[in-house]
């Protein structure tokens, strides 16, 4: 699957969701309300889903994203994924693709989570770009 953008595209944007396992007939029958985008930006773009309560989010630039109670700070360029937002633990795994960054500092704020500000160290050579996971009380 491809999107022709052609020769000079303009800014624009779109949403598209990635549902893996499921056939060519089952997407018709998918229930995509399961599936929040929260934001689709250029500084930022994250996802949740409902069912399995996880957020995903790509910051591209420092920044915060606030969805149904739920708020994720990142003071530097990250990607994240947040299970179990619904808890009083949550897990969250953390990478920077770029392989440039020694630490990220998180703070998380869900209903069932207060606020939690963590500094985070990433993965060294010869891991550097892979993700760190942890639990957060």
């Amino acid at each position: 699957m491809w999107i022709d953008h052609g020769r000079n595209p303009a800014p624009a944007s779109y949403e598209y969701i990635v549902v893996p396992g499921i056939s060519e007939k089952e997407v018709v029958g998918y229930n995509n309300e399961i599936v929040s985008i929260i934001s689709n930006h250029e500084s930022l773009q994250a996802v949740a889903q409902k069912d399995l309560k996880i957020i995903q989010a790509v910051f591209y630039t420092p920044g915060e994203l606030s969805w149904q109670g739920i708020k994720i700070k990142a003071d530097k360029p990250c990607i994240l994924q947040i299970r179990d937002f619904d808890k009083s633990t949550v897990k969250l795994s953390i990478a920077d693709p770029a392989q440039k960054l020694e630490d990220v500092t998180i703070t998380i704020n869900t209903p069932e989570l207060k606020e939690k500000k963590l500094t985070i160290e990433l993965p060294k050579a010869p891991y550097s770009g892979q993700s760190a996971a942890l639990e957060i009380k």
